[in-house]
């Protein structure tokens, strides 16, 4: 992570293309900013995570990593938890009553791990809710805007999150 924090010093950029999972490493650079009072390099963070998310689904174990490493009121916790639960209500094919779940059994394992740690009860609601869900009832319910579509949301402004 140091060198993304090099690069973005000189550079003003940030580029994690060649990273094997760009979320994890995008949030630990998040993590190391925070830590260095760089709030231009938070929000330029979670824009890219953002653009990141475009065509990808959070999984469990990306927010049981940022519930591990920042406080559950930063702005990287905030848009991960929204973003994640968007997913669950909107996204997870498997956890809508489909019949296809190819590789759900890694998701149940990761998810039962996540509902275990301290601080996800929002997510308990969120996932008991998904579970009285039929076909029926998720068609009747309004699609709120995807947390990516809500950019300066998430950034850190002066005076705090």
């Amino acid at each position: 992570m140091i060198h993304h924090l090099i690069t973005y010093i000189y550079t003003d950029r940030v580029d994690f293309s060649d990273e094997d999972d760009e979320a994890i490493s995008i949030m630990k650079a998040w993590v190391l900013a925070e830590k260095f009072c760089m709030p231009d390099q938070q929000n330029q963070l979670i824009d890219y995570l953002m653009e990141h998310w475009q065509d990808e689904q959070v999984r469990p174990a990306k927010v049981a990593c940022v519930l591990d490493n920042v406080s559950k009121y930063s702005p990287l916790s905030k848009l991960v938890i929204d973003r994640f639960t968007h997913d669950l209500a909107f996204e997870y094919d498997y956890f809508l009553g489909q019949k296809n779940r190819e590789g759900a059994e890694e998701h149940d394992k990761e998810f039962g791990a996540l509902c275990s740690k301290t601080g996800c009860s929002v997510i308990r609601l969120v996932w008991d809710d998904l579970c009285l869900l039929d076909d029926d009832n998720d068609a009747k319910r309004p699609k709120p805007l995807a947390p990516i579509n809500q950019g300066c949301k998430y950034h850190v402004h002066a005076g705090g999150g």
